[in-house]
């Protein structure tokens, strides 16, 4: 029930001066309250998102946004990344869940349109995916089921399968340095967002890969050491 403290209050504004993105998902509904105040009090868009949620009106957790949230993200321009894990999404808790991410996304797609809905899967180990998608290898899967309810339009699969979170981290960059838009890791998140989801599958992040493998040889980083190489200059030192 608690909100933000007066020092908290100062992060969120000095947050937004940067032009940095401000995920609430772990705040409590008073404190996501208060964010939005402030947002409004300083005119700033595009800067926030609910990375792994789930809405409210589908399952009453206090985690999961309102109705009337959904649309502040939308007037805001923020975004809103549907969590894979039933347990938040519905009011009984399944293994096999893609239908209750389905039902999220369409749940925030019938209030705002296509622009806010998006995928936070919060792999991280500590939460329980879906049975149909146990590993992030299988996220295809997801674009089969979502492109097979008929909901949704091709242009529309590519906001919510990436358009939205990319289009929203890209102008956050450009809030913070203009110039970044010019540099590789912009025109790769570009590259990779082009293809049709519906042909991702075979794409597998060919171009995405190939970025990072020039991207980090133009930097001439060091190559890190293995134990064979720790082991020869061990040798060295003590001959």
């Amino acid at each position: 029930t608690k909100g933000l403290t007066a020092h908290g209050e100062e992060i969120v504004r000095e947050m937004l001066r940067l032009g940095m993105l401000i995920d609430i998902t772990h705040c409590t509904p008073t404190g996501r309250k208060r964010v939005y105040e402030i947002v409004e009090e300083t005119g700033s868009t595009e800067c926030l998102i609910s990375s792994h949620t789930g809405c409210y009106e589908i399952n009453r957790d206090p985690m999961n946004l309102e109705d009337w949230e959904i649309r502040w993200f939308s007037d805001h321009g923020c975004v809103i990344g549907i969590i894979l894990m039933s347990y938040w999404l519905s009011p009984v808790d399944t293994g096999m869940a893609l239908k209750h991410v389905e039902h999220s996304i369409h749940h925030i797609c019938n209030i705002t349109g296509h622009d806010v809905a998006s995928i936070g899967t919060d792999m991280d180990g500590f939460t329980d995916p879906p049975d149909e998608i146990v590993s992030i290898d299988q996220m295809p899967r997801l674009t089969k089921y979502l492109a097979a309810t008929n909901h949704y339009k091709e242009d529309q699969l590519k906001k919510i399968l990436g358009g939205n979170s990319l289009r929203l981290l890209l102008n956050g960059w450009k809030k913070q340095a203009p110039c970044f838009t010019d540099s590789p890791p912009y025109e790769a998140c570009r590259a990779v967002a082009l293809p049709s989801p519906l042909q991702r599958n075979d794409l597998k992040m060919t171009k995405y890969s190939e970025f990072v493998r020039n991207y980090l040889a133009k930097r001439n980083l060091p190559k890190k050491k293995n134990t064979e190489d720790k082991k020869d200059e061990k040798k060295k030192k003590e001959s």
